[in-house]
């Protein structure tokens, strides 16, 4: 192998050298740049996501704020409407306030609603007419306690209780309401725990029966009694139903069996009475013939059935009639329903109550208050009407507001997909991303964000009056991608064009060196003679070749005579021992890559 073969070799390595270490230079200054733009990036997205969140938690404090304190005030406004729903119906206010303070009190003392409790006065008062002095209230506590010791619901009692006084009308503006609902409260819930029966059959039964007892003289606590006993077997309308039937029967029975169930007054004698007279007749026990004499005397097997079951508890019955007699209170009732009144359940009525109190003091407060933003705000209503076009620049304002923040939001937005494109396509082709297409690809993405935002401003305003705007941030997020396309066709180019430039490995670490403005010790204009020239000028070499370290053209530069002739140009060696030939200039293109 010649030697000018060799030098020529070695300087094409010694360039290399130089090459490696200036690209690793650029190299590094790039990622340098990206790192530092990276955490620009990063800073911009942190402080807009803090931002945005501090919007946020502001817009849900405040609604927040809001619910809270309608929450808190629930309980008065609820108290409010079940009381205009009370007066609604001509009703005092002040027998408004006492059943509201009752309500409050039976609500701590059984855990229950006191709302409850007073929209339940409204069938009341519209069943019995004519209750004052606190008989609503009355009524009502009445209702919602035997509910709570019967285990029935509200409706259900407050109906029996209309129904009760419809029938006993009389007997109950004799006694007087409020005294007279007391009794009938404790005797139910005596009758109720007497016979294990329930606040609801006891007022199946009654509204069977209705009012045929009470016309025979019949009186109230022997109707609950027989009632009572029958319910033993049978449910509360069927017990009711047979007694109607008893009762309608009594008269031509009388005459068929040949006995008096009446008094000298023409009134129906007692329960019992009857029963003595039909076991004195028939005995205690009836058989086929005796049960169809009784069903020709009283036209129906319900009153025969009523017969036979009552013959055999006339004890009983009696036992039962005497304590349903002596009651004359609510004190069984109350019994009964603070038995069954759950601690938790109180708590929680005397938590609503305090808010409650709390509440109305603070309403009128607070009603002022609304009052004056609803004025306000009709205000300004009657302003937009007066001057819409001041109205429309309010408008315009108010959606300018939103398009910018909209406008930031979609800005940073396309900065994230600047980033991901661009860190895809360096994945992609192996380019170093350089610092102009990071800034380039940011202000292009937001710049194209504004005017895509002042080309449809109608349409923008438009969207958010029709709730298209989910389409028009497709659309944009569309033309930016499409941007970003035209974008990464450019950098193919650039990947090409530096392909070409790659056929010249001299003419490639000039551009790159100029480009990139880094300094070095080459000489330039050596290089392109060199790869340009017809010919090379006779060069000399030094006395010594130095050579940077760890490098092949340093190992090389060893194998040659001090005595050759050369030439240094910063740090690369040229040697030669004589001028090249047009053989050598054909070899130095081959070494060249040409």
């Amino acid at each position: 192998m010649s030697a000018t073969w060799l030098e020529k070799l070695k300087f094409h390595i010694q360039v290399e050298d130089f090459a490696s270490k200036t690209i690793g230079k650029i190299s590094k200054s790039l990622h340098g740049m990206h790192d530092d733009l990276n955490r620009k990036f990063q800073s911009f997205t942190q402080g807009m996501k803090a931002g945005m969140g501090r919007i946020q938690s502001g817009a849900m404090g405040l609604v927040a704020s809001g619910a809270g304190l309608y929450g808190f005030l629930k309980p008065v406004y609820e108290m409010q409407d079940a009381l205009g729903e009370v007066r609604s119906l001509g009703v005092a206010e002040s027998e408004l306030l006492r059943l509201k303070k009752v309500a409050s009190e039976f609500s701590i003392a059984y855990g229950t609603s006191a709302t409850d409790f007073v929209r339940s006065s409204y069938d009341i008062q519209s069943a019995i007419a004519g209750l004052n002095q606190g008989e609503l209230a009355k009524f009502t506590e009445a209702s919602n306690l035997l509910a709570k010791a019967t285990k029935a619901d509200a409706a259900t009692v407050t109906a029996y209780m209309g129904t009760m006084y419809g029938i006993f009308s009389e007997q109950a503006n004799a006694m007087g309401k409020a005294q007279w609902v007391e009794q009938l409260t404790g005797q139910t819930a005596t009758a109720v725990k007497l016979f294990k029966t329930t606040g609801a059959e006891m007022s199946s039964a009654f509204t069977s029966l209705g009012a045929n007892a009470q016309s025979a003289g019949v009186g109230l606590s022997e109707q609950i009694a027989i009632l009572g006993s029958l319910q033993a077997t049978m449910s509360g309308s069927e017990a009711g139903t047979k007694y109607k039937s008893f009762l309608a029967g009594i008269g031509k029975a009388q005459d068929e069996l040949g006995l008096s169930f009446t008094d000298s007054q023409g009134r129906m004698l007692p329960m019992l009475d009857i029963l003595d007279k039909l076991k004195g007749k028939f005995g205690s026990t009836l058989d086929v013939a005796e049960s169809d004499a009784l069903k020709k005397a009283f036209g129906s097997d319900e009153a025969v059935s009523l017969v036979k079951l009552l013959m055999n508890q006339t004890d009983g019955l009696r036992t039962s009639m005497q304590r349903l007699g002596d009651v004359r209170g609510m004190e069984q009732a109350e019994r009964m329903a603070k038995s069954m009144t759950n601690p938790w359940e109180r708590l929680g009525a005397v938590t609503t109550d305090l808010r409650r109190s709390f509440g109305e003091l603070l309403l009128p407060t607070i009603n002022s208050l609304l009052t004056k933003m609803n004025n306000g705000l009709v205000t300004i209503k009657a302003w937009s009407e007066e001057y819409p076009n001041i109205a429309r620049w309010v408008g315009y304002a108010a959606v300018g507001l939103l398009g910018f923040a909209a406008a930031v939001s979609l800005g940073s937005m396309a900065m994230g997909v600047g980033q991901v494109a661009l860190t895809g396509l360096k994945f992609a082709l192996g380019l170093l991303t350089s610092k102009f297409l990071i800034i380039t690809g940011v202000i292009g993405g937001v710049a194209y964000g504004a005017y895509m935002l002042w080309e449809n401003w109608d349409a923008v305003k438009q969207s958010f009056k029709d709730g298209t705007w989910t389409t028009h941030i497709s659309n944009f997020f569309k033309g930016v991608l499409a941007w970003f396309e035209k974008l990464i066709g450019k950098a193919k180019w650039l990947l090409e064009y530096f392909g070409v430039l790659d056929k010249d490995l001299d003419a490639q670490v000039s551009t790159q060196i100029n480009t990139q403005q880094v300094n070095t010790s080459v000489n330039r204009e050596f290089i392109e003679t060199a790869s340009t020239a017809p010919s090379l000028a006779p060069l000399r070499m030094p006395e010594e070749t130095p050579a940077p370290n760890k490098s092949i053209g340093a190992q090389l530069s060893q194998t040659f005579s001090s005595s050759k002739r050369g030439a240094q140009f910063g740090d690369v060696y040229i040697q030669s021992d004589q001028a090249p030939t047009p053989e050598l200039l054909e070899e130095w293109g081959l070494l060249q890559g040409g």
